[in-house]
């Protein structure tokens, strides 16, 4: 039985941005963010210091409700920008694009959210980086007027998201990391 394109879509941006984290090669920046980068020629202190857990779940909210938009009825995709820095921005702009050329959406509904942990990250030197781990309650539907029955879902998954800190002092997203719980 074939899933629905909307669905192979998402699921396969969601391993891309899997595949892209675990295998980035920036200097200082590592899939285990608790240890410095060092080198036989140099060598980079990484301060870790804490975000409040409610600032951490106010963004998590935001960029779920931000999704919603950018995947539902309206597929009001000027908002991402907002919350999301590349390569997430690309990913889903693309996803939104495809779900508005294919005539359907997506909703979403948050039903539980918690912060299991959240740290930032600073070599002092160059733009902070935040690296936040959430346990997530989601239920989607996809409505497309194509098939019959619209695809569900009810999850409870892990998310290990990567911000960066912007000039102006706001967070963005720029990686996520699905995990199970």
């Amino acid at each position: 039985m074939r899933r629905s394109t909307i669905s192979d879509k998402l699921e396969r941006i969601l391993s891309r941005v899997k595949i892209h984290f675990l295998h980035r090669s920036d200097a200082g920046f590592r899939s285990d963010l608790h240890t410095a980068h060092s080198s036989s020629s140099f060598s980079i202190k990484v301060y870790r210091r804490q975000m409040p857990v409610e600032e951490a779940e106010t963004l998590i909210r935001q960029w779920q409700e931000i999704k919603a938009e950018a995947l539902g009825p309206s597929h009001e995709v000027n908002s991402l920008a907002e919350v999301l820095d590349e390569p997430m921005l690309a990913q889903w702009q693309a996803l939104a694009d495809a779900a508005k050329e294919k005539s359907c959406h997506w909703r979403f509904l948050l039903l539980k959210l918690s912060v299991l942990r959240v740290d930032i990250l600073s070599d002092g030197n160059e733009t902070d980086m935040a690296e936040i781990e959430a346990l997530l309650e989601e239920a989607a539907e996809l409505v497309d007027s194509s098939q019959q029955k619209n695809p569900n879902y009810l999850s409870t998954y892990k998310v290990r998201y990567v911000l960066k800190m912007q000039d102006d002092g706001s967070w963005k997203f720029c990686e996520g990391d699905i995990r199970t719980p």
